[in-house]
């Protein structure tokens, strides 16, 4: 005989776990947004100070970080695009925070469900930078590893 009751092992959304699961999307929006600005701000930054920045090493003819070359310039597109990629996952955090609080307000099993997808993407991101992290340092302990040998 099959158990028909539509709670996932008998689980349901008592008023202790609506308060937790309400804190926590109030954490995650307030977190969401924080990191969305200071990313945005740094990516502002990038944009408009990296250009006084470019100058004003051109200017000094340094015969460190030429500007003129460019290498500058690719510093700076490669910290823009790491800031981006970094800001990506707190925008399904968001999501997830904003249906977390509609769906507890209104009893909507649709959107708990959109909100634990959102959050469900947002950790899958996490782990698949993490993964591609951890790659990364391997390859430069490999790569450091070997040199030390040939050097």
């Amino acid at each position: 005989m099959q158990n028909q009751d539509s709670n996932l092992f008998g689980f349901g959304i008592d008023e202790v776990a609506q308060y937790h699961l309400t804190s926590i999307a109030k954490w995650n929006r307030f977190l969401s947004i924080v990191s969305i600005v200071i990313y945005g701000l740094a990516i502002l930054f990038l944009l408009f100070g990296g250009s006084y920045l470019m100058t004003t090493f051109a200017g000094l003819g340094t015969s460190g970080i030429n500007a003129k070359s460019g290498v500058f310039t690719g510093v700076l597109i490669i910290y823009a695009i790491i800031f981006v990629i970094l800001m990506i996952p707190n925008f399904f955090r968001l999501n997830s925070s904003y249906k977390m609080l509609q769906a507890l307000a209104s009893q909507d099993q649709q959107l708990l469900n959109e909100s634990f997808a959102h959050l469900k993407t947002f950790g899958k991101y996490w782990g698949i930078l993490t993964i591609i992290g951890l790659a990364f340092y391997a390859i430069v302990i490999v790569i450091a590893i070997l040199a030390a040998t040939m050097a």
